[in-house]
C-alpha cells in the first residue's frame, strides 16, 4: 500500500507538470499574437528636452578659451620667467650681481612674429568659425532633423 501511495503522488505530479507546460506554451502562443491599440497619441512637449544650444555653444567657447589661459597661467607658475633683475630678488631673495640683456637676431625676430601671428590668426579662425556655427544652427538643426527623421 506504500508503494502505491509514493507511486500515485509522483504520478499526479507529473500530471500537474504536464498541465502547467501545456498552459505555458499555449500563453506563450497567444503572446505572439496580441494586438497593442494606442489609446491616445503621444503629444510633444512645449518645451524643448535637450538643453539651448546657443548657450550650450556659448559656454563651451568660454570654457575652451578659459581652458587655455587656465594652461598657460599653470605652466608660467611652474616654470617662471624673469623680466628683471628686482623681482628675481623679489621672488628668490638672492642679490643680483648683474644681469644680461637679450639682443634679438634678425632671424629670432621673423621667428617670433611669425608665432605671435599664427596666435592670433588661430584664434580669430576660432572666432570666425564660432561666428559660422551660431549663425547657422538653425539651418544645421533643421538639416539633422530631416537626417533622423
Amino acid at each position: 500500500m506504500r508503494d502505491y501511495e509514493v507511486m500515485r503522488a509522483q504520478y499526479e505530479g507529473l500530471l500537474q507538470r504536464r498541465e502547467n507546460l501545456a498552459m505555458d506554451i499555449e500563453r506563450k502562443r497567444r503572446g505572439k499574437q496580441l494586438e497593442f491599440r494606442i489609446i491616445e497619441p503621444p503629444i510633444a512637449g512645449q518645451f524643448p528636452v535637450a538643453p539651448d544650444r546657443t548657450r550650450l555653444l556659448v559656454m563651451v567657447l568660454l570654457a575652451a578659451l578659459g581652458a587655455g589661459a587656465g594652461l598657460t597661467f599653470l605652466l608660467h607658475q611652474l616654470k617662471p620667467v624673469y623680466i628683471s633683475p628686482d623681482s628675481v630678488y623679489q621672488d628668490l631673495h638672492v642679490p643680483v650681481l648683474g644681469s644680461v640683456s637679450l639682443a634679438w637676431t634678425q632671424n629670432a625676430k621673423t621667428k617670433r612674429r611669425r608665432a605671435e601671428l599664427g596666435f592670433v590668426g588661430g584664434l580669430a579662425l576660432l572666432l570666425v568659425f564660432f561666428g559660422v556655427v551660431y549663425l547657422g544652427l538653425p539651418r544645421l538643426t533643421s538639416i539633422a532633423q530631416g537626417i533622423i527623421a
